[in-house]
């Protein structure tokens, strides 16, 4: 035993061994424990409430910035749209439509059916449509833009005659949630612009107002009867309409018209009983040239595709998607000789995609209906 201590006693390093184990053991210990701590006591800030001159709470107003969704992707935009829209009819599109994953949802037009000068019953139906729980999450998902038609405007096939423009535009501006300082708001009528996406992926929106400042057109036999002039924007519109595209940077540009813009033959609401409105239109976009032009319209209770080639400015296409809760099912035909494939006198909606990502940039528009079946499909290079 006495020869085993002093063996040990003879290497002290052994023992020096020990205690700096000992001593690294404890120190790796308590850093776990303060780290942990740490991470324990992690708060966010609490935002404080805006308060006014009073000091009493300011309500939080929602949002008018548009914010990405968490799974859009900067390679593309799809933007989808419909009309002729009645509030207390079976909506069956708003589920298909969000299967198609929209960045972005527009109306063009007849969101609801006022049809009248009582602006009580007017915002009721608004409200009403409001509520509606599958529409609701479409109010969720992307942003919401519009503009108006006869039927939400307050008189079938109405215009500049119509007494309760005013009244009508606020409960318009109300139901899409336009902030009172939107440059909207500040003018007669409902035109306006927006633009998405920057750079070389920019889009830009405009919502044109065919209903302020419209002049009526006479009918025969419920035939239209083509008037060169009668008056279909109104000179401040048309002066905005050539700044917007004289101006525009936007790689994509979408004009939205609520009545169709490039068929002629149909006996219903259209540019063409506006004729010398419809070729200043296709002048003011050989003379600006904006990129990569495509018309969206409604109205027609059908969907279709339409084309126009314009001399000096290349072709035109248009594509009317109409209606969500009703269409025009007696339809057997009618003639368009602008018209790409067949009309779909069934329930639709329509999809524009833009695929920045693709070796060469596309445009599709599609027509879908329900259960988010396919009707019909047109794709366009994007040139830069």
């Amino acid at each position: 035993m006495e020869l085993f201590f002093n063996q040990i006693s003879f290497k002290p390093y052994i023992v020096g061994i020990f205690i700096a184990l000992f001593v690294f053991s404890c120190g790796q210990k308590a850093a776990k424990n303060v780290t942990a701590e740490k991470a324990t006591n992690t708060t966010t800030p609490k935002v404080q409430p805006s308060v006014d001159a009073a000091g009493n709470t300011v309500p939080k107003k929602k949002s008018t910035t548009v914010v990405k969704k968490k799974n859009a992707s900067k390679s593309s935009f799809n933007i989808a749209f419909g009309s002729c829209n009645k509030h207390d009819e079976p909506q069956p599109l708003w589920n298909p439509i969000l299967k198609n994953k929209p960045d972005l949802w527009i109306w063009t037009g007849d969101i609801i059916y006022g049809d009248t000068k009582n602006m009580e019953l007017m915002q009721s139906k608004y409200d009403a449509q409001k509520k509606n729980p599958s529409y609701q999450k479409i109010l969720d998902y992307c942003p919401v833009i519009g503009v108006w038609d006869d039927h939400d405007f307050g008189q079938n096939d109405g215009g500049k005659k119509y007494t309760m423009k005013k009244e009508s535009k606020d409960l318009l501006m109300s139901f899409l949630d336009v902030p009172e300082d939107a440059e909207v708001m500040k003018h007669d009528g409902v035109y306006t612009s927006y633009t998405y996406g920057e750079k070389d992926k920019m889009i830009k929106v405009i919502l044109l107002d065919c209903r302020t400042f419209k002049d009526d057109i006479k009918r025969t036999n419920k035939i239209s009867i083509a008037d060169p002039n009668a008056d279909l924007l109104g000179a401040t519109q048309w002066a905005w309409f050539e700044n917007e595209l004289r101006q525009s940077k936007a790689s994509v540009n979408i004009i939205v018209s609520s009545i169709q813009v490039i068929p002629e033959e149909h006996r219903f609401e259209k540019w063409a009983n506006h004729p010398t409105d419809r070729a200043r239109l296709f002048e003011l976009l050989k003379k600006t040239k904006p990129k990569n032009t495509v018309l969206v319209s409604g109205d027609r209770h059908i969907g279709e595709l339409s084309k126009i080639d314009l001399e000096g400015f290349g072709t035109l296409v248009e594509i009317t998607s109409s209606g969500l809760t009703h269409a025009y099912t007696s339809f057997t035909s009618e003639d368009n000789k602008h018209r790409i494939g067949k009309p779909q006198p069934v329930l639709n909606f329509g999809v524009i995609n833009i695929d920045w990502n693709a070796y060469s940039p596309i445009l599709k528009m599609e027509l879908r209906g329900e259960d988010n079946k396919q009707l019909q499909m047109f794709r366009m290079a994007i040139k830069k």
